[in-house]
């Protein structure tokens, strides 16, 4: 038929097409195990200032 390529051709896009689909997979999962690791300290930092100044207020406290 006229006006298709070749179907070497289109194996190629077709190899090119998988490639960045796995690429764009491989992107994605790094994005969220970032997002994830990124929460996670966020709420270990948050806690450990939370007991920090819990402490720290129960200490003033005693001293009283």
């Amino acid at each position: 038929m006229p006006g298709l390529p070749p179907a070497q051709d289109e194996a190629g896009v077709i190899a090119e097409i998988r490639t960045n689909v796995v690429f764009e997979k491989m992107i994605a999962s790094v994005l969220t195990v970032a997002g994830f690791s990124a929460a996670a300290h966020f709420l270990i930092a948050l806690a450990l200032r939370l007991s920090a100044n819990a402490l720290s207020l129960a200490g003033l406290g005693s001293l009283v």
